[in-house]
């Protein structure tokens, strides 16, 4: 890919998040080239500060909980993008809550399943500060 942007596997869902599209969405070619080539299943953007109500990551997750569960459920990634102060704590939440409504499980068995996730690398995150 270019600029040494590793290619996920179809299927594969890729949720990223800045401030402000203008300015933060230095690989908006290479992920948006990756769902219209089928390389990856859904993409989901997020822009905090773009608009008067704020969006986030993880409501973009829940927007998107059923292609979640289903890539969870088909040995899919989630990949998950963006700052690392309470991004990261809001996602996994967002996560759970996504595997308790279409499991259906309790909210413990939902942290259980998402270990189970973590464990096989299947859910993943590129954070920074």
């Amino acid at each position: 890919a270019a600029r040494g942007v590793p290619v996920p596997k179809s299927g594969d869902l890729l949720f990223f998040g800045c401030r402000k599209e203008g300015e933060d969405y230095l690989y908006r070619e290479e992920m948006e080239g990756w769902v219209a080539d089928g390389d990856l299943r859904h993409l989901g953007v997020a822009f905090s500060r773009d608009t008067p109500a704020k969006e986030y990551v993880q409501d973009k997750i829940r927007e998107a909980g059923r292609l979640v569960w289903e890539a969870f459920e088909a040995g899919g990634v989630v990949l998950v993008s963006g700052a690392s102060e309470k991004m990261p704590n809001d996602v996994r939440k967002a996560l759970v809550s996504v595997v308790a409504a279409h499991a259906p499980a309790d909210e413990e068995a939902a942290e259980a399943y998402m270990k189970r996730v973590e464990a096989q690398r299947r859910y993943l995150q590129d954070t920074w500060s």
